[in-house]
């Protein structure tokens, strides 16, 4: 049936007119097999009404198609009556919606009620008719589709699992409130069952935009219930400004009334206390003129917390801080100005209140072919000493560097480069000093110290092009090498010994700093032989020797000459009318010469050796697909180490990754080859196995396996696997139920992690 205008009727009859206008008086009731197009929306019903002047529409027994960009996805929305009230918005009754294809889907969200609009968030982009984001490229209105649903159940089958009143997100959240749910056992947690949930559907709040949180609720049969919160957030113009932000936020409480299991002989330590846990809030705002401001707050509740419940996070992730700094950078110039206050006593940490830095890099002086570099710090510190373990069975002896004093720290360190071209080379002369005050030594005395260095540094390049160089079988199309050769001589002096001072600016993590502190007991025995001197050792390999270095408490009186040469071998790929370079093969060559060494050396970091720290950095991209990798680094002094790596990695991000490779830690009394295998594989379009194996082979010890099986459904995601530590004489079992958002591509983050793709 057709309503319109008398007038517009006889044009239709006559065929005078075959396309009507805006403002055309036009409606249509339909039956049968219903289909309306919207853009990205399809809508079908077995009855309809439809406006087409005003777009309004009411659907019976009907379905909704919605596309969802920042998904990837469709969102499918089934009811008894849809309604269109204005172009985009719609409300459904007696509905249920799935990101499935399914006729019935696995899971799904009823509603009494189900709202989709669109809604403005950027008011001002939205005002100018949008604008082209220059990071992404892609068109952005300033709005974005919101859905908002009532009266909620989430079903499983047909099973309802959970009953939310109130449910307001984007649309591009799946608006269930579960986010990921997990079984697993092990020895050292016992049974356990972890969840994470959405709290603004959990609370009936509106979830912004930018933030996306989770509320974690757990249970260790082994230790007890646990709950926390952790998200992230972004955005831009908080202050109108143009600035732009970011941060996130961790925490967690368990109360834990069993031991600890760290490993080895470890597996038995007494907790602190039973109520344990940790918060951590990370925060950066980029303001104008290149100015910008971290903030940090952290807090654990004891000592091993971390390393037991956090585990990858204390051995990768940087310290949690309590911290607030301010930098800007202007041209070659950068200034900063910091305060951190004390956070745990069980951990080696300086408080600075405040401290203030400035750098100035490569600054020609007067128009001469001169340049200046500089760094000057000053501020107030105060070293905190790590505090003993409770439980005398947690190995530890304080680090000598450590020692519970404070003052002032003043320093001032400059550089004066002149680079001169010699023919094909280039070599740069320069003259470094550093005049530096401390208010207290390890033995809480005033202290002062000035450094020289004189050097001389050069590099000079070759290159060579073979454009008929070709090979499909290992990928060349061309084949150009480029060869570096490059030395550093300097002779540093220091009118004091290194010996005296503390390590106010640190230079090891908390995780290293814990292996270091146990370390001369479960190796040696209690004595740390002197090779393994990580500060003496820093000073040998040059880490504090540069202007802008972090830790200038790191030099001392050392002559060497550092010698490298590098190669880069580079060919073309990609079509043929958008060719580009890349590296097909590279290799790094790196040695010392002490001329001082087996004569006077007073801080001992030649070893009374000529010549040390050879080191080799290898490798050959064979394919798009397949990396050889290898690495060295030898030193020749008795005792010293002798670490070495080779491996390979295939990466085939639609199937999977692989990496095999062996590594050997040698040094003093220590000697380990370990061999690593790990891999995940696309089995077919619903199946994806990870698995991974380590093994000493020096040792003839296992030193772990894990193993993984994924099955891909239209709805959830089902993990299973197992896994063991020998370390902890730890076997676990898992199991993992996870809604599946978006499509199966390895470019979604679901499969990405699957899959072991890097972005």
């Amino acid at each position: 049936m057709i309503w319109t205008g008398a007038t517009e009727l006889d044009d239709l009859l006559s065929g005078q007119t075959q396309i009507q206008t805006r403002d055309t008086r036009l409606q249509f009731y339909l039956e049968g097999n219903i289909v309306i197009r919207q853009s990205d929306t399809v809508l079908k019903a077995a009855r309809a009404y439809y406006d087409v002047q005003d777009e309004r529409a009411l659907l019976i027994d009907a379905e909704m198609k919605l596309f969802i960009p920042q998904a990837e996805t469709a969102l499918r929305v089934r009811a008894e009556r849809i309604r269109q009230l204005t172009p985009g918005a719609f409300h459904a009754q007696r509905a249920w919606m799935s990101a499935s294809h399914f006729g019935k889907p696995g899971y799904r969200l009823e509603a009494s009620d189900i709202f989709y609009e669109p809604r403005v968030i950027n008011p001002w982009v939205h005002a100018q008719g949008g604008w082209v984001d220059p990071v992404t490229g892609q068109f952005d209105d300033g709005q974005i589709d919101w859905m908002t649903t009532l009266n909620n159940r989430v079903m499983v089958g047909d099973t309802p699992v959970g009953f939310f009143p109130y449910l307001s997100s984007p649309a591009e959240n799946p608006n269930l409130p579960i986010q990921r749910a997990a079984a697993r056992s092990d020895s050292v947690f016992g049974q356990q069952l972890r969840t994470a949930w959405d709290p603004f559907h959990l609370f009936a709040l509106d979830a912004p935009e930018s933030l996306s949180a989770s509320l974690l609720l757990d249970y260790y049969s082994r230790r007890g219930p646990g709950a926390g919160l952790e998200g992230a957030y972004d955005g831009e113009d908080f202050f109108g400004i143009g600035d732009k932000y970011q941060g996130e936020f961790h925490g967690y409480y368990v109360y834990d009334n069993s031991r600890d299991n760290l490993g080895l002989d470890r597996r038995s330590l007494i907790p602190d206390q039973e109520n344990r846990g940790r918060l951590l809030a990370r925060h950066r705002h980029d303001l104008p003129s290149g100015m910008k401001f971290f903030g940090e707050a952290g807090y654990v509740s004891d000592r091993n917390f971390l390393e037991q419940w956090y585990e990858n996070e204390f051995d990768r992730d940087k310290d949690n801080e309590r911290r607030l700094s301010l930098e800007q950078t202007i041209d070659n110039l950068t200034w900063s100005v910091a305060g951190r206050v004390q956070i745990n006593e069980f951990e080696n940490n300086t408080e600075w209140l405040p401290k203030a830095d400035l750098f100035v890099l490569g600054e020609p002086l007067a128009g001469s072919p001169v340049s200046w570099t500089s760094h000057s710090s000053l501020g107030y510190a105060h070293i905190n000493r790590a505090d003993l373990p409770t439980d005398p069975n947690d190995l530890f002896i304080p680090l000598p560097y450590y020692s519970n004093v404070e003052g002032e720290v003043l320093m001032t360190r400059h550089e004066l480069a002149m680079p001169v071209l010699a023919g094909p080379a280039v070599l740069t002369p320069y003259l470094r000093g550093e005049a530096a005050h401390w208010g207290e030594d390890l033995a809480g005395n005033d202290f002062q110290r000035l450094v020289g260095t004189a050097g001389l540094r050069g590099s000079l390049s070759f290159w060579k092009v073979l454009p008929y160089v070709q090979s499909d079988i290992f990928n060349l199309n061309g084949l150009a090498h480029r060869m570096t050769f490059d030395f550093d001589w300097s002779y540093t002096d220091s009118t004091e010994d290194y010996t005296r001072l503390p390590q106010y600016n640190e230079f090891d993590d908390d995780a290293q700093e814990r292996f270091r502190q146990r370390f001369p007991f479960n190796t040696f025995g209690g004595a740390l032989p002197t090779v393994f001197d990580a500060r003496r050792y820093a000073i040998r390999t040059g880490a504090g020797s540069l202007v802008s270095a972090p830790y200038h408490e790191l030099v001392d009186d050392l002559h060497v000459i550092r010698f490298g040469w590098r190669h880069r071998l580079q060919t073309k790929v990609g079509p043929p009318d958008n060719l580009r370079i890349r590296d097909w093969m590279t290799l790094d060559l790196e040695a010392s010469f002490f001329p001082r060494a087996g004569h006077h050396a007073p801080s001992g970091v030649d070893f009374g050796e000529d010549w040390g720290l050879y080191s080799a950095r290898w490798s050959w991209l064979f394919s798009e697909r397949t990396t050889l990798l290898a690495n060295a680094l030898y030193d020749t002094f008795d005792g010293g180490q002798q670490i070495w790596n080779v491996g390979v990695l295939n990466q085939r991000s639609a199937r999977g990754s692989l990496y095999l490779g062996v590594r050997q830690i040698q040094g003093q009394s220590l000697d380990s080859q370990i061999f690593t295998g790990s891999f995940s594989y696309l089995m077919s379009e619903k199946w994806v196995a990870t698995a991974s194996t380590a093994y000493d082979l020096e040792e003839n010890l296992n030193r772990g396996q894990s193993f993984g099986l994924t099955r891909i459904g239209a709805d959830f995601l089902f993990h299973i696997g197992a896994g063991f530590d020998p370390s902890k004489d730890n076997v676990g079992v898992a199991i993992a139920l996870e809604p599946r958002f978006g499509p199966r591509t390895p470019y979604s983050t679901q499969m990405s992690t699957l899959l072991g793709v890097t972005q």
